[in-house]
Order: structure tokens, then sequence, then C-alpha cells
């Protein structure tokens, strides 16, 4: 059985979202998300298709895939991204948090036009 969740189109692509029931050999019916995308060219040909689906429902956990480039010792993420990143790496909750914290504070003070917290006593 499939049941439809969420349909999304633009003139180049449409996501479609639905929960696919599946029957386990156990008897179990585990239901497995799935989201399909398709491209299209300009004369409205099918460009590519692509599906994406969590192994968690069918395995019970993930699959990491092994990365398609190899690393690039040169690049390093900066701003609120490098802060995330490295205090991840360090496990540091404070850290995590607290770069995550600054920079939502800082998008809806900028929104509201409130200055940010460092110009806020000059």
């Amino acid at each position: 059985m499939v049941e439809n969740v969420a349909l999304t189109l633009t003139p180049t692509r449409t996501v479609e979202e639905v929960v696919v029931s599946l029957f386990a050999d156990n008897g179990e019916r585990p239901e497995l998300p799935v989201a399909i995308v398709r491209d299209r060219n300009p004369d409205r040909t099918v460009k590519v298709i692509r599906v994406y689906h969590s192994m968690w429902p069918l395995t019970g956990k993930h699959r990491v895939r092994s990365p398609l480039l190899p690393a690039d010792p040169e690049l390093h993420a900066e701003g609120t991204p490098g802060d995330y990143q490295r205090a991840l790496a360090e496990g540091d909750l404070e850290g995590i948090v607290g770069s995550l914290r600054d920079r939502r504070l800082r998008t809806r003070a900028e929104r509201r036009g409130v200055p940010p917290p460092e110009r806020c006593g000059s």
C-alpha cells in the first residue's frame, strides 16, 4: 500500500513524498517513507529521477555510505557552520547549542531591525 503524503511542483522539478507499507517475512508491516524527485529539461522531458529513503525502517540501523569525493584538508567551514562543526567534533554541547542559538537570535533581531549584541552598548 502507498500513502501519498505531499506533492511539490515547480516548472522543472516534482517531489513526491509517500509512505510505502511493506510486508516482512516475520509478519511485521514496516512503513518506509520515500521521496521521489523528477527533474525535467526545459522541453519538459525527464532529465533524471532520484529515489530517497532511509534503511532504518528496514534494518533498524542507518547505512552510512562512503564519501563521493576525497576529503580536502584545505577546506574549512567558517562562521557559524565552522563554530558548529568544531564544537560537534570536540563534543562541546554548550558550543553546539551556542552556535545555533547565536545565529537564530541574530536572524530574528536582524529581521526586526535590532542591532547585533556587540553594537548594543555603542
